[in-house]
């Protein structure tokens, strides 16, 4: 339908002004820019090893707390390059896992930089599913937010996981992304402005 249609356009575009509708820890602000709470606390998370598919990188299977539910990611930790490493918060396009990140991660490693990967919403080990645009329409229409912010907290926890690690240099973590992951790294990086 053309309402629904309309909605997605400005979703993806990032246009909707969606007032002082607010979750509990981002909302949007003015000119309807996303707002993360500044403090968003200290990240909780569950690590451990995996076999890596990464030639001079040990992997690390990672489990934390994101808004929509447990989200999953694989760091993979180069093992030349400085003590504090530089990282990089990977955003796989949709519908797909946290495995493809393993191509950037080889590309990488060579240079000493670290790759922390994450599952979509819906796809591997995370534990929720985006809405469907049905459903993020009818919350948009009833003042709520929608579930598609919730893949950029995410993103965001991602960063702060990397930032409190001793072993990242946390004044050197980008997020990238491709496709719809391309749509979350632009929408994290006007919304933090770290």
């Amino acid at each position: 339908s053309l309402p629904l249609t309309l909605f997605a356009l400005l979703l993806t575009a990032g246009c909707m002004n969606l007032g002082s509708i607010a979750a509990p820890a981002y909302s949007l602000g003015e000119n309807s820019r996303l707002h993360f709470d500044a403090d968003r606390g200290k990240l909780e998370f569950n690590e451990s090893g995996v076999d890596s598919t990464v030639p001079d990188a040990a992997a690390k299977k990672i489990f934390f707390k994101g808004q929509g539910g447990r989200v999953s990611g694989i760091l993979w930790l180069p093992e030349k390059g400085p003590r504090k490493k530089p990282a990089v918060v990977y955003l796989p396009g949709a519908l797909v896992g946290k495995e493809a990140g393993a191509g950037y991660a080889k590309l990488l490693a060579a240079g000493g930089i670290a790759v922390f990967s994450l599952d979509q919403p819906g796809v591997g080990e995370t534990d929720y599913k985006f809405n469907a645009f049905e459903d993020d329409f009818r919350a948009f229409e009833n003042g709520e937010m929608t579930s598609q912010y919730d893949y950029f907290f995410d993103a965001m926890r991602a960063f702060d996981y990397l930032a409190q690690r001793g072993d990242v240099d946390s004044a050197r973590i980008m997020v990238a992304g491709e496709s719809m992951g391309g749509r979350g790294r632009d929408d994290v990086a006007q919304a933090d402005d770290e």
